[in-house]
C-alpha cells in the first residue's frame, strides 16, 4: 500500500493520500512495535518497510516525514539477520547523521570542519545510496527555489530521524527491549549542530563574498546559489539545528 501511495501522490498528489500515507506508516510502526523479534525471519518485510519508509522522509508533507522517521526507529526492535537492537539502534543513528554531513557537503560546500565525505561510513548501503539518490534528484531540479525548498526539506526528514532515534519512539510500547553499550559520535554531531546553527552566517559570508552578477548560480562544487542559501535555506537550517 505504502509503494502504490508513493506513486500516486507523483502523479496525482491530494491531501486524502497524504492522510492515507500518514496513516499506513503509524500501522506499519505499531506492527513493528507490537511483533518486535517475532520479526526476524521476516527480513524482506522490514527491509522493504526500511526503504519504502527512507523515501517518505524526504516527503514535502511534514507529518508523513515525522511518522516516517518514527517507524524506521522502531524497526531495531525487530532484531533482523540476528542483530541486536543496540548493534541496529548505533547503526541508525550513525548513518543519519553522515547522511546530514553529506548532503551539507554535497550541497552547500563550506571551509567549516564538519568531517570530509571521504572519511563517511555508513553502515547500510541502502542509506548511503538513497543519499547519493537524493543528491541526484536535487540536481535535476532547475529552479533555484524548488531545489532549496527540496533540501530544507531532506535536512529536516534526517534530523526528524535522529530525534526519533534519541526519543526511542518505537521502545515506548516494548519497555523489554532495552539499549545498553549504545555508542555515538558525540564530537562530531556537535560539529555538525554548531554548523546548523551558525549556518545564516556563513551563508551570508558566501554571498557577500560571491559577485552580484553570480549569487543565482550555484555556489563552486554545490548546488545551491548563494542568494538560495541566504533567503531560503539559512533559517530553517538553523532551527533544524
Amino acid at each position: 500500500t505504502l509503494r502504490g501511495i508513493n506513486i500516486w501522490v507523483k502523479n496525482n498528489p491530494s491531501s486524502s493520500l497524504h492522510r492515507l500515507a500518514f496513516a499506513c506508516l503509524r500501522l506499519a510502526a505499531s506492527m513493528l512495535a507490537l511483533l518486535g523479534r517475532k520479526l526476524t525471519r521476516n527480513v524482506r518485510l522490514v527491509k522493504s518497510l526500511h526503504t519504502l519508509s527512507l523515501q517518505y522522509l524526504i516527503f514535502p508533507n511534514e507529518h508523513i516525514r515525522v511518522a516516517s522517521a518514527n517507524l524506521i526507529s522502531t524497526i531495531p526492535l525487530t532484531g533482523i539477520e540476528h542483530t541486536m537492537p543496540t548493534d541496529s539502534w548505533n547503526n541508525m543513528i550513525s548513518d543519519a547523521v553522515c547522511g546530514l554531513i553529506f548532503l551539507f557537503k554535497r550541497v552547500t560546500p563550506s571551509k567549516k570542519d564538519i568531517g570530509s565525505i571521504h572519511e563517511l561510513s555508513f553502515a547500510d548501503k541502502n542509506f548511503s545510496q538513497t543519499m547519493h539518490q537524493c543528491v541526484e534528484q536535487l540536481a535535476l531540479v532547475n529552479c533555484q527555489h524548488e531545489r532549496a525548498m527540496a533540501f530544507c526539506r531532506h535536512v529536516n526528514g534526517l534530523v526528524g530521524l535522529t530525534i526519533a532515534l534519541f526519543r526511542r519512539e518505537g521502545f515506548v510500547s516494548s519497555s523489554r527491549v532495552q539499549l545498553s553499550g549504545t555508542t555515538f559520535a558525540l564530537r562530531q554531531s556537535l560539529k555538525l549542530v554548531e554548523f546548523m546553527i551558525a549556518f545564516p552566517r556563513m551563508a551570508e559570508k558566501v554571498s557577500h563574498g560571491t559577485k552580484k552578477s553570480l549569487r543565482h548560480e550555484p555556489i563552486e562544487n554545490g548546488l545551491l546559489s548563494s542568494n538560495s542559501m541566504v533567503w531560503t535555506v539559512r533559517d530553517s537550517i538553523k532551527v533544524d539545528g
